[in-house]
């Protein structure tokens, strides 16, 4: 129970982490007109989402993908950090789950290649969060059972 709650903690990190990356970016470009209108339609945004992707500069286009992966390293980092039991299995659950969605995010609107291109960066990304966890937390034994173990192993050689 403990594996299933620290990839929920880590899932839950990782979204608020991309939704701040992103509010950054729409601080320095604005989403397109009509898109916080209460009275547009879910097609209608999907329409907008569409036509404002086509002809979106770079920069606008560049800061999802920062989300993301920043999302994926402080979700891989905090279900490292929460759980008892295999830190880089709890880490890889969550970015698992977060290239997932992100999967389904680039699917539900026509993204411009080189963002689906950089979605191999995620899961890299998730295993420097799981890896920032183990060397931020030296003393944990939970974190640093396989070090530990490579550790004796070399004493035992000498």
């Amino acid at each position: 129970m403990n594996h299933f709650f620290s990839v929920l903690v880590g899932c839950i990190a990782a979204g608020v982490a991309v939704s701040f990356v992103e509010k950054l970016g729409h601080a320095l470009y604005a989403p397109p007109e009509g898109l916080s209108n209460k009275n547009t339609t879910p097609e209608q945004r999907r329409d907008i989402i569409s036509d404002y992707l086509k002809s979106a500069p770079f920069g606008a286009l560049l800061f999802p993908c920062i989300a993301w992966n920043v999302g994926c390293l402080a979700g891989g980092f905090i279900a490292a950090w929460a759980t008892t039991d295999d830190p880089m299995n709890a880490g890889v659950w969550t970015g698992g789950i977060m290239l997932a969605i992100t999967a389904i995010q680039l699917i539900a609107f026509p993204h411009p290649t080189w963002m689906w291109i950089a979605v191999v960066t995620l899961l890299p990304a998730t295993f420097l969060g799981v890896e920032l966890t183990v060397q931020l937390a030296p003393n944990n034994p939970t974190l640093n059972s396989a070090t530990d173990l490579d550790d004796s192993a070399e004493a035992d050689d000498k």
